[in-house]
């Protein structure tokens, strides 16, 4: 006979088997989808989902109205309650700072983007813009359960900023520590190029690739690598950091562009859409660039012979110009270049997952507090 203790165990494991089956699915599921899917049997599942329901981690669309009934009754389905919290993404660049909130699938419920202003440290425009999201949706910070932050430079696997060589505020010692001392959830800081790698690995799930090499082009440059389907940061979150070698051309190569956009009264953003559109003086800086960036491109895909790599960020804008020229420089030195394509994504790469990186840092921390209420089952 199984203890009192251990039946509440086991309900917990249930409750947990039951909530990732609803989230991972992504879709509206009867009691016998879930019955199948867990193999729980079905006064299980339907016990399980009274717990879900009570607790507000799930919703029954019935119960919302959305359901007509046509010739009896249909079976009640039940679905992940996207609404049950809310994640926070951010993006600081060097000219922009981007901040989005999202609900528990991913979705995004607002976004807010401020220039960075200079002798105003980002870490305030960053709470200042999160404040003002929150105040518009008419949420509370506590209906926040994670927020990334992605930015440029090396960050250690265990999230600390180290080193910055474009904006070095961001790796000043505890920068982000008052961050998570105002803040209610927790807070995490990633490499800008590690996420928009992760998010655009993610985004080519059906491609039977493993590994892959992504660059991130907006006004810097910088890659992440995905081995054996997983994120590569390497011991000290330096993998794929190019720029720390000033023979590779990355620490200068925004230079070229910087200058050329100042000329032309115009963003860097908007120099590339130029030069994606045709205009010979934007043309020519963006082939200048590829030439500056080469050697770091070539020496990272020698090293890891890569099948894919994917080219993201505003350069997208420019995909044909930078493209073609990059490729050429390739193919005087590779014996093989790989397969190239430019990012579905967009712009929002790294925004993008930084939002996934809450939301798995939120799905885990949900799955956690399930179990410490259960000694039993630490």
């Amino acid at each position: 006979m199984i203890e009192r203790g251990g039946l509440q165990a086991l309900r917990t494991l249930n409750r947990i088997a039951v909530l990732n089956c609803l989230r991972d699915s992504g879709r509206e599921l009867t009691v016998t989808d879930l019955h199948r899917s867990t193999t729980l049997s079905r006064p299980t599942v339907k016990l399980a989902l009274g717990d879900l329901l009570r607790d507000g981690l799930i919703v029954s669309p019935e119960e919302l109205g959305g359901t007509t009934l046509r010739g009896g009754r249909p079976a009640r389905r039940y679905t992940y309650n996207a609404h049950s919290g809310y994640v926070v993404g951010v993006v600081i660049g060097m000219q922009r700072i981007e901040v989005a909130l999202a609900d528990m699938t991913g979705t995004i419920v607002a976004r807010q983007e401020v220039p960075a202003a200079s002798g105003i440290e980002r870490r305030s425009q960053l709470h200042v813009a999160l404040l003002k999201i929150i105040e518009k949706t008419g949420l509370q910070l506590g209906c926040v359960r994670s927020m990334t932050i992605g930015t440029l430079g090396i960050v250690t696997p265990n999230g600390v900023a180290m080193r910055n060589e474009t904006v070095p505020e961001l790796s000043q010692e505890g920068y982000f520590e008052s961050l998570r001392s105002d803040l209610p959830f927790p807070v995490a800081i990633e490499n800008d190029a590690n996420l928009a790698a992760a998010a655009e690995f993610a985004a080519r799930s059906a491609i039977e690739v493993t590994d892959m090499v992504g660059l991130h082009v907006n006004t810097a440059i910088g890659s992440g690598v995905v081995l054996d389907s997983k994120l590569y940061r390497g011991a000290n979150g330096a993998a794929g950091e190019m720029g720390f070698d000033q023979r590779m051309g990355w620490d200068k190569s925004h230079e070229v562009l910087v200058q050329a956009a100042d000329d032309h009264n115009v963003s860097v953003r908007a120099l590339f859409r130029l030069a994606g559109e045709g205009a010979a003086w934007a043309s020519d800086c963006v082939e200048q660039f590829a030439d500056a960036v080469a050697p770091g491109v070539i020496a990272l895909l020698l090293t890891l012979d890569p099948p894919l790599m994917v080219i993201g960020g505003d350069i997208c804008l420019a995909e044909n110009v930078f493209g073609s020229r990059l490729i050429q420089a390739l193919e005087v030195v590779l014996p093989v270049v790989p397969a190239i394509s430019f990012s579905t994504l967009g712009r929002d790469c790294v925004l993008l997952g930084a939002i996934q990186r809450s939301l798995d840092e939120a799905h885990q921390n949900q799955t956690n507090q399930e179990i410490s209420e259960r000694p039993d089952l630490r």
